[in-house]
């Protein structure tokens, strides 16, 4: 984790913000609350997260103002979960746990620019956009093999693996008038 802030010797600023998260959660829950024990569940997940970000900053009172920047984003998250049945469930041919388990890997970058221009003390023109591309990785199993009389479906051997991107371009533009500096 970290924050940098160089200035240079035009004005210009240069920043530079980084942060990582680690992320891991145990569960485990009787889910039906009744004193005889058909099932519960229990469930491992861990989360990382990464971000970096890059900007130049241009000095600050001037008529032509910005921050241009770059983005990236990265996380990883593992899933590992089961419906674990009890003894009470043996009459409905349930003999296993229902196990569900998955990997989703992102990774996101962005270019982006925000400014303005001053016409005059009454008159801001407000710019910007933001290009971004966002890729997801997926893997997924289920095996609901165990599920007697529920008949769970299960992902075929080695499971779900899919990915997708997107990319989206906002761009945004305002005009601002001051009325209080028109008297």
């Amino acid at each position: 984790m970290g924050f940098y802030l160089q200035p240079f010797d035009n004005e210009y600023l240069f920043r530079s913000i980084s942060a990582f998260r680690s992320t891991e959660i145990d569960y485990a829950s009787d889910t039906d609350h009744s004193p005889i024990d058909f099932l519960h569940i229990e469930y491992h997940d861990e989360y990382d997260q990464t971000t970096q970000e890059f900007q130049i900053i241009s000095p600050d009172g001037e008529r032509f103002k910005y921050v241009a920047g770059l983005y990236y984003y990265k996380q990883q998250a593992d899933t590992d979960r089961a419906v674990i049945n009890g003894p009470a469930l043996l009459f409905l041919g349930v003999t296993g746990p229902v196990t569900n388990a998955g990997l989703v890997d992102t990774d996101s970058l962005a270019g982006y620019v925000s400014g303005s221009y001053d016409f005059n003390d009454v008159l801001r023109l407000g710019f910007g956009g933001r290009y971004s591309k966002e890729t997801k990785d997926v893997l997924w199993n289920l095996d609901g093999s165990l599920s007697g009389a529920f008949a769970l479906g299960s992902t075929a051997p080695g499971g779900l693996s899919d990915s997708r991107t997107d990319t989206n371009f906002s761009p945004t533009a305002s005009l601002t008038v001051s009325f209080s500096e028109l008297t």
